[in-house]
């Protein structure tokens, strides 16, 4: 009877013994690093990563409730054997991180890593300089206010280039170089008017967040006149009577649908008379354009 009594007893230590053996050998596990992009470290045993999240459990209950974290809100992470993997802000392995590490490798007895607080990764989406194509058309007028005086109006083609040069966060200064053709016919005859126009302007840049941004525009324009046709024939601006030169302001309203495809609406306002030195007391004449466009900027 002694003789069971004993090995009950000495069982019951061996099972208490190793059950806290075993526990100590679950816990002893050195936490991995998951590190958001504000900073927080979250000391994690990580389960598994997939393609859109990481899941884990807290580090102080190995046995506990597995947790998810989603993948574009990660930083990077830092196992326990001190291997670093870095995103991109948008669930993908930066090129210069490490590959994925195996279950297995994540239960490495390394030295406890200590809380990381580096900077995170730039994001692909950073604003940069883009440079693209502009297109567009409607109506242009010569305004004259002199009394008994008609305005003319004509039709207003024009295209070219253009760029995007980010001034921080949320703007950028967008010039552009286009060639414009103001064409008016009357009695069978279309005169033009070819200009060469530089304009430079204040745009928002585009904000993901938000599936279309209201787009606008403001600048300021300078055009320099080519030459003037009419029936195959060519002439300069002085020889009519007008000035090679004009500025004035520039108006765009419109929405942008992408980093890349602007629509908007847009108003051209002379400033300067268009009549190369005009007699004393002449009126002002001055010119107007206004229609739609696109714009197209390449590049991510």
């Amino acid at each position: 009877m002694n003789h069971a009594r004993t090995l009950l007893t000495l069982s019951l230590l061996l099972g208490g013994l190793f059950v806290q053996l075993t526990s100590y050998g679950q816990t002893s596990r050195r936490p991995d690093q998951i590190v958001r992009y504000d900073n927080t470290v979250i000391d994690a045993l990580i389960n598994e990563i997939s393609e859109t999240s990481i899941s884990y459990r807290k580090a102080s209950a190995p046995q506990g409730q597995l947790y998810q974290v989603k993948k574009s809100d990660v930083s990077y992470v830092r196992y326990a054997n001190n291997d670093v993997e870095r995103f991109d802000g948008k669930g993908k392995a930066s090129p210069n991180g490490r590959p994925v590490a195996s279950p297995a490798r994540n239960q490495s007895t390394a030295r406890q890593a200590t809380p990381a607080r580096q900077a995170p990764v730039a994001s692909s989406t950073d604003p940069r300089t883009r440079f693209g194509l502009t297109v567009g058309g409607g109506a242009g007028l010569f305004l004259i206010p002199a009394p008994g005086e008609n305005s003319d109006m004509g039709m207003v083609l024009r295209g070219g280039l253009t760029a995007e040069i980010p001034l921080g966060s949320r703007v950028a200064l967008a010039p552009s170089v286009e060639y414009m053709r103001f064409s008016r016919t009357e009695s069978k005859i279309t005169t033009a008017l070819n200009y060469g126009v530089a304009t430079l302007a204040i745009v928002p840049l585009y904000n993901e967040a938000k599936g279309v941004n209201l787009f606008y525009s403001l600048g300021v324009y300078g055009a320099y006149g080519f030459n003037i046709t009419a029936e195959g024939e060519s002439a300069t601006f002085k020889e009519v009577g007008l000035s090679d030169f004009h500025a004035g302001g520039d108006l765009k309203l419109g929405a942008r649908f992408s980093q890349a495809l602007t629509v908007y609406a847009q108003g051209d306002y002379g400033l300067m008379t268009m009549i190369a030195n005009p007699p004393t007391g002449a009126p002002k004449v001055t010119q107007a354009t206004f229609g739609v466009g696109l714009r197209y900027l390449f590049g991510q």
